[in-house]
């Protein structure tokens, strides 16, 4: 597109400044393209959890990469929105892969006939049908999306109204759909079919924060949402209005036509760590070839070496 007046046309000057961090990007993606994928799709997984996997891992890199080309346009609020649905991508896919999962169902009152989900605590144990097999999970994942996509359907039909309706037509009648819908819904069981139904609408029945938490083994990935996921929130909910601009005390603001060096290295190191994570998830939880392993510690001690001295 045409560049914003003042703009430099030679793109970003921070860029020149970023050479080994975009080396880096770029290398961690053709990992990803030329060894990942086979790995996992040579993980004997059943064959609902491997689809579920593949697609989570898909998007993961497709989140990755447009954020990285974000930031070689020198476009770092946008990368960073990216970024934190690159996380969101992560934390469903440790989801799906964890070994042990656990999750309490249980009636949202004595007696009642509607439910709730909880995480573990010690007043509220995990015991029996708490713990979920991968395939009961990648099943949630699947059910959820299907319902939210109802969901949407059914806000966008009442948006347009009676006279409208017409025009948001939902899908397509197929046989073999639903019965694939009632044999997934069968499968994960009554109580969290409702729970899945049911506010807050989650593929875990619970708080995105309470997953990221339940699935985080060394918490570092708790510790990155409690400082960073909520600013980056502020960007995608455009509350970070004055990131376009630098005040100068004599001639007032200066518009802000692209982003610092040191804004969109956090931006790159943020997407690598995230990406570094989605691999190292599906290598370490499916016990991968000691190959790979070793190839994916050697992509990480760069990483450290790259970003690590900027905190």
């Amino acid at each position: 597109m045409e560049p914003f007046p003042g703009e430099p046309k030679s793109g970003p000057s921070a860029i020149a400044d970023l050479a080994s961090e975009f080396e880096f990007a770029d290398r961690l993606y053709r990992f990803w393209l030329r060894r990942y994928r086979g790995e996992l799709e040579r993980s004997g997984l059943p064959s609902r959890v491997s689809e579920v996997a593949i697609l989570l891992t898909t998007q993961a890199c497709r989140l990755y990469r447009s954020s990285i080309e974000e930031c070689r346009r020198g476009e770092e609020l946008g990368a960073s929105v990216l970024a934190r649905s690159l996380y969101e991508t992560l934390i469903a896919l440790k989801f799906v892969l964890k070994r042990n999962v656990r999750i309490i169902i249980a009636p949202s009152a004595p007696g009642a006939d509607t439910y709730v989900a909880r995480p573990p605590s010690r007043n509220n144990r995990a015991i029996g049908k708490a713990s979920l097999t991968r395939e009961h999970r990648a099943c949630l994942y699947v059910l959820h999306a299907q319902l939210e996509s109802e969901r949407l359907r059914r806000k966008r039909r009442a948006a347009a109204g009676a006279n409208r309706a017409g025009l948001l037509k939902p899908s397509r009648s197929d046989a073999a759909a639903h019965k694939e819908r009632a044999a997934i819904e069968e499968f994960v069981g009554r109580e969290w079919c409702y729970v899945l139904k049911h506010k807050p609408h989650t593929y875990s029945g619970l708080s995105f924060e309470a997953i990221a938490r339940l699935v985080d083994s060394n918490r570092k990935l708790s510790q990155w949402y409690a400082a960073s996921f909520h600013i980056q929130s502020g960007v995608a909910h455009t509350a970070s209005g004055q990131g376009h601009a630098k005040i100068k005390s004599s001639e007032g603001l200066e518009l802000a036509l692209q982003s610092a060096a040191d804004e969109i290295r956090g931006t790159i190191q943020i997407a690598a760590a995230m990406l570094l994570a989605c691999i190292a998830t599906a290598h370490n939880e499916l016990e991968g070839a000691p190959a790979f392993g070793k190839a994916l510690a050697g992509m990480v001690a760069d990483y450290r070496r790259i970003f690590e001295a900027y905190g």
